[in-house]
This record gives structure tokens, C-alpha cells and sequence, in this order.
């Protein structure tokens, strides 16, 4: 897979500030944008700007310079998506044993069935 160019910040604490904390951190992020394939790019981006919640929207696009619009749909779409989503039923402990056992050929008795 081809890495895309890497896009340079726009934010105020980029472009203003010489060795800002979140320079580094936001070079970061576009690296690694860089290297993930559009649908990847778009869920993490929606996931960081629910992360951080009112503004976030207008700081990713600034940071990745994509469009807010597009942020807001993915960030709506990734939403949908985790609520959605279906936790696996908790087993016991006891339970787990039970089935590696069984699995593996032991018995009560007698150990491991040869």
C-alpha cells in the first residue's frame, strides 16, 4: 500500500509557537495517518474529535486537513457503529477451566486421558 503525503498542521499552536508540546503530537498523528487507508483515516480521526469533544471537530481538521463535514459523518457513522456493537458473554473462570479441560483431553479422575 502506497503512503500518502504527509499533511502539516494548521492549528494555532503549530504554526505560532516554535516547539509546542502538541506539535510533536499532532506530526505524530499525520504520520500516522499517513500510513492507514482511507476508511482507517476517517474512523480514527471521528473517534479522536469525540474524544475530545466540543471543538473537536474544527482541531482534527485543522491537524489532518480533512473537512469538517466529513469528520462530522464519520463521527456519526462510528457512533452508530459501537452502540451497535455486541459485547461477548462473559464466562466464569471456573467455566474457561472447564472447557480447556475438555479441550485438551483431561479428565477428573484420571488426568490427562492418553
Amino acid at each position: 500500500m502506497p503512503i500518502s503525503e504527509i499533511h502539516v498542521c494548521q492549528c494555532a499552536d503549530c504554526i505560532q509557537q516554535e516547539g509546542h508540546p502538541n506539535k510533536q503530537l499532532h506530526q505524530q498523528m499525520n504520520l500516522l495517518l499517513s500510513r492507514l487507508d482511507e476508511q482507517q483515516r476517517r474512523w480514527y480521526v471521528a473517534v479522536e474529535a469525540n474524544r475530545i469533544g466540543h471543538g473537536g471537530l474544527r482541531l482534527l481538521s485543522l491537524i489532518t486537513g480533512m473537512n469538517e463535514k466529513t469528520i462530522n459523518a464519520d463521527n456519526k457513522k462510528s457512533s452508530k457503529a459501537w452502540q451497535s456493537a455486541q459485547a461477548p458473554e462473559s464466562v466464569s473462570v471456573v467455566e474457561g477451566v472447564h472447557v480447556l479441560k475438555k479441550r485438551l483431553g483431561y479428565s477428573r479422575r484420571f488426568g490427562k486421558n492418553g
